[in-house]
This record gives structure tokens, sequence and C-alpha cells, in this order.
């Protein structure tokens, strides 16, 4: 279901993943429209994931092989430069390969 200038409309599971993936606007008969891009969905994040680029330390800590030291260099390293994907995580020193794989099997992560 779907709740559009306080009307609640029924629809299909796909109607909605089709108009997340692709981006459309939806419209009514006084103009008001909301719209859904690509740059506005969270890809595959939940409520329950990671968001590395903006959670507190105690949040980060809860992410594999992360524990206070790397979460306060995760802190310093994405005011530098966000972190866009798993292999932005080797910039964490002590972070190689192996923990990036453990890292990523592991962890939910969000990168937006």
């Amino acid at each position: 279901m779907l709740l559009i200038n306080n009307r609640l409309l029924k629809s299909s599971p796909i109607f909605i993943m089709i108009v997340l993936l692709f981006g459309c606007t939806l419209g009514s008969e006084n103009n008001t429209s909301i719209t859904f891009s690509k740059e506005e969905q969270t890809d595959n994040c939940t409520a329950a994931s990671i968001y590395i680029n903006k959670d507190q330390k105690d949040k980060l800590m809860t992410i594999y092989q992360i524990g206070e030291e790397r979460a306060e260099q995760i802190l310093d390293l994405r005011e530098q430069k966000l972190f866009n994907e798993f292999e932005d995580l080797i910039r964490i020193d002590g972070i190689g390969n192996e923990h990036l794989e453990a890292i990523e099997k592991k962890s939910d992560i969000c990168f937006n």
C-alpha cells in the first residue's frame, strides 16, 4: 500500500518495485506529486544496516572486526572522504583483503 496526499492506495509490490527501481513521478488531481528517484533509494539498506558514513562510534563498533580504535578511524576517515563501497574499508589500518572479505560476509553495511 502507498500513501499519497493522505490517500491510501493499494498497489502491487511489483508496481512499487518498478517505481523504486526506475524512478517516476506519481501525481494527483491537485498537481501535488511524489517523486522517487534512484538517488533517494536506500539500495539494500535496512533499518538494521550500519550506515558507515552516518552512524556514531558505538554503532560502527558492531561491524565485524571493528573495535573502538577502528571505529574512531572510520569517523576520521569519513571526514576526509566518504566510504562508497566495501573496498574503501582498506583505508582503515589493519584491514586487508582477508578482513575485508570477512566484513563483507558478516556485516550489513550501508554506504549511503
